[in-house]
């Protein structure tokens, strides 16, 4: 099962909801890391090696494509280099979101430096500077 870091934008009952599922997941507020920036927030979730699911991706996206810019400007190892993927959620998305984080997580069990979105039903990827629909 995947591991899991539910950004505070979200409500701390999805990491419950998926630790029942046997994700190990934590939430901001679980971590005591409420209130720390978004690239805080990023850092934090890859070094503990978790994927970071959140809402508020335009913010993520920035830091998505830097993350690969400068690993790639910087020759960083693919070993230390690496965030374990970003999913974001659409806001309209009301209700309980742990069927679409766990069924997306069974489909896509490798996340390494991924970004994925969910708009009007549909994933998406990101590659560098543009989404494209999931393969």
């Amino acid at each position: 099962m995947a591991r899991i870091y539910v950004d505070e934008d979200l409500s701390p009952r999805l990491a419950a909801r998926l630790r029942e599922r046997g994700h190990d997941a934590v939430a901001t507020q679980d971590a005591g890391r409420k209130g720390a920036s978004d690239d805080d927030q990023l850092l934090f979730a890859a070094q503990q090696r978790r994927t970071l699911v959140a809402l508020n991706g335009r913010d993520f996206v920035l830091l998505h494509d830097a993350w690969l810019r400068w690993s790639a400007a910087w020759q960083v190892s693919h070993e230390t280099g690496i965030h374990a993927g970003i999913l974001v959620l659409e806001p309209a998305l009301v209700g309980d979101l742990t069927d679409t984080v766990d069924a997306h997580l069974a489909s896509s069990p490798l996340l390494t430096n991924q970004m994925h979105r969910r708009v009007r039903g549909v994933w998406q990827v990101r590659r560098l500077g543009a989404w494209t629909a999931r393969e």
